[in-house]
């Protein structure tokens, strides 16, 4: 099945943490997937301004949503285990700040899963925050002889 990423210049009720849109559109289900990113934090080590818009945000998506799942964690053996080293342990896999709500009853209709992230950038010591909506038809693809079938 053919899948697009779309930017989004306009949303209907952005929220003001968040400026950059995007999300998935397909032939059958219409738009499946919105990501919004926040700014970046830049020469943070801690991603403080990063894990406090996090914070904040998982505050208010629980308040409409319900408690969420939560993976904040960090490996046994890391090489960066402070939160000094936020950025170092997130960037190389070693820490998950990660919140997710799949609670059918407390979502909306057609919402069937909300993450909400800290992503490390490539820039050093720099961060941002991302919430991802994905929607009923939305279906992770993976890779199979039909995979990209329709591209050529």
């Amino acid at each position: 099945m053919a899948k697009y990423h779309v930017a989004f210049h306009a949303v209907p009720k952005p929220h003001p943490a968040f400026h950059n849109y995007s999300g998935v559109w397909t032939p059958a289900g219409g738009i499946v997937q919105v990501l919004a990113s926040s700014k970046i934090f830049a020469d943070e080590a801690d991603c403080r301004s990063a894990r406090d818009l996090y914070d904040r945000i998982k505050r208010q998506l629980a308040q409409v949503y319900g408690a969420p799942e939560t993976f904040e964690l960090i490996d046994e053996e890391a090489t960066w285990p402070d939160l000094h080293e936020f950025w170092n342990a997130l960037n190389h896999g070693e820490r998950t700040h990660f919140s997710r709500w799949t609670n059918p009853a407390k979502l909306d209709a057609d919402i069937t899963q909300i993450d909400l992230m800290i992503i490390a950038e490539d820039q050093y010591d720099s961060s941002h925050v991302m919430i991802v909506y994905r929607f009923s038809g939305y279906q992770e693809q993976t890779p199979g002889d039909e995979y990209g079938l329709d591209s050529l």
